[in-house]
């Protein structure tokens, strides 16, 4: 089969890293349209509570492998990645949507990784979908008994605690924010080739230095724990003092 020869090299494989990284904004919206065909919204419990899930039905199964007969339809290569055809006798359901699940889950997990990539298109797909939403979120606001505190998302215990749900709330933006920054900060400078930088003129060279020196300036402003970002804890009374604390930042730059 003609087409299954273009998709030979992927066949039955996610996409790496480095693949994502040369997606566009029109391959990632193509890539959540294609998860969203089995999305469902039903009565069923879900753990999040939310009664929506990534369900594969023989139905479906059947019906997305008419995308194989359409010339050029960008949804063949998650099929062909994903390698679970009706017509395999060795094939079922269930291992079609354990595949698809591992897809969505690795590159999903990309994004979350890379909050710079998200647009404004791809946030309007993500954003109100609870399949997918989670990937939006680097940290979380945890309860404790003394406090909330912010933490990455996937980081269940606490020790530390900031003094209300409000500095916690300001805590956990300003975290996002400087992750994305940052995020944005590498995606950039490995964008950048050797031979690039070697073109540049001296003055050019020291100028660049001397702005990405701000980056680093931010990221001692933030407490970590033993080199490992295991929690966010700005160790301040309330908002205006945070506030505060950003404006004289600033004002020294």
């Amino acid at each position: 089969m003609e087409t299954e020869t273009k998709w030979r090299a992927i066949i039955g494989k996610n996409p790496t890293k480095r693949e994502l990284v040369t997606w566009d904004e029109g391959q990632w919206i193509c890539f959540l349209r294609f998860c969203e065909l089995f999305i469902v919204k039903s009565d069923e419990r879900t753990k999040d509570g939310s009664g929506v899930s990534l369900k594969v039905t023989d139905a479906k199964w059947r019906e997305v492998e008419g995308f194989l007969d359409m010339p050029d339809h960008p949804f063949q290569e998650f099929l062909y990645r994903i390698d679970k055809f009706t017509y395999d006798p060795t094939a079922t359901r269930m291992k079609f949507f354990w595949r698809l699940s591992s897809m969505v889950k690795f590159v999903l997990g990309y994004l979350r990784q890379n909050p710079s990539i998200v647009t404004t298109k791809m946030r309007e797909i993500i954003e109100p979908n609870p399949r997918f939403s989670w990937c939006l979120s680097q940290t979380k606001i945890v309860g404790t008994s003394v406090g909330a505190v912010v933490t990455p998302d996937k980081e269940e215990r606490v020790t530390n605690h900031t003094t209300n749900m409000e500095v916690a709330s300001y805590e956990k933006n300003l975290a996002d924010a400087v992750l994305k920054t940052t995020n944005l900060l590498v995606r950039l400078v490995d964008s950048i080739k050797p031979e690039e930088i070697e073109k540049m003129p001296v003055k050019d060279r020291l100028m660049a230095v001397g702005r990405m020196s701000y980056i680093f300036t931010v990221g001692k402003s933030f407490k970590v724990g033993k080199g490992i970002f295991k929690q966010i804890n700005i160790n301040m009374a309330g908002r205006e003092e945070l506030e505060k604390a950003m404006l004289d930042f600033n004002s020294n730059e």
